[in-house]
């Protein structure tokens, strides 16, 4: 089968507004709770949060697959829509002062690097929403989580089709490390410069651990997106280079529709399949490389 480069694939997705809706795992409250305008400035905002994993005490390393902030306010109007959300994770870089527990302490011309998780160009957010629900982001790429390293969430709103939208909880951190910037965009359209912010988005988020606890060299394994209409995007790491992985995917009743064998691997690997002519429904990867195995749901559609 033709190698390819993976390539992540964006669309438009709908926000679901519950209060049923619950994450795995909350930011410990452990701060002084107040509002923040992430979502009520119809011009736009932009910022970056820095977390611990001492923030999300008990949360295994996995994939987080989806993220939430809470309503601090218990008003929103009906049909609300984000115009361009982008939401983008990654780690504090090594040189930002080594595993630092703050940003700089200098604003920054340009945000840290951090990759692109969801993308949409109209996001919606239906009624109701009231004071104390979740409100949750599903991934289009999900983000490997260590549960070592301190992370970074960016959140970009460009517009907004109401005055005041959605007020989301916020930590404040007062005089403890600086942990986040933010920027508006002005009147004429352009971004201010980037600023300081009082504290962090106060964050949920749902993980899919690794599956075998015994796994020592194998990391992130990733299928994305998922569901998927045939294109998958498939990429692990590895600590130690690999001699031999195999990516083996079963169908329901546990017979072998797809198998391949990868050889001389070190750090990472990445690859598109196409699975566009299998059967829609549920399936299982499962990635073996010298002696480990971690398995996956993967769902086409």
């Amino acid at each position: 089968m033709k190698k390819l480069i993976g390539i992540t694939l964006l669309f438009i997705s709908c926000l679901q507004a519950t209060g049923q809706q619950t994450p795995q795992f909350i930011m410990n409250g452990n701060y002084q709770v107040g509002g923040s305008h992430l979502f009520t400035n119809p011009q736009g905002n932009w910022r970056q949060d820095l977390y611990y994993p001492s923030d999300f005490q008990g949360a295994p390393a996995g994939n987080i697959t989806r993220i939430y902030y809470q309503a601090y306010a218990a008003y929103l109007p009906v049909n609300f829509n984000i115009g361009n959300l982008l939401i983008k994770m990654g780690y504090l870089p090594q040189d930002e002062n080594g595993d630092s527990m703050s940003f700089k302490s200098t604003a920054p011309v340009s945000f840290y690097p951090t990759d692109t998780v969801l993308f949409s160009s109209s996001f919606f957010i239906d009624t109701p929403v009231i004071l104390g629900d979740w409100v949750g982001f599903t991934l289009q790429k999900p983000f490997y989580y260590n549960a070592v390293k301190n992370f970074i969430v960016e959140i970009q709103v460009d517009t907004l089709d109401v005055m005041w939208g959605l007020t989301t909880k916020g930590n404040v951190v007062g005089t403890a490390p600086l942990r986040s910037y933010t920027r508006g965009k002005g009147p004429s359209g352009t971004w201010n410069n980037i600023n300081f912010a009082g504290g962090v988005q106060h964050l949920g988020f749902d993980i899919q651990p690794n599956d075998v606890r015994d796994v020592q060299n194998l990391s992130s394994f990733m299928l994305y997106p998922n569901p998927s209409e045939g294109k998958v995007n498939f990429s692990f790491e590895t600590k130690q280079p690999i001699r031999q992985a195999t990516l083996t995917v079963r169908n329901i009743t546990g017979a072998i529709v797809y198998s391949e064998q990868y050889g001389n691997i070190s750090e990472r690997f990445s690859k598109q399949l196409d699975l566009k002519d299998f059967p829609r429904g549920l399936y299982l990867a499962e990635l073996k490389a010298d002696g480990e195995k971690i398995t996956r749901k993967l769902v086409l559609q």
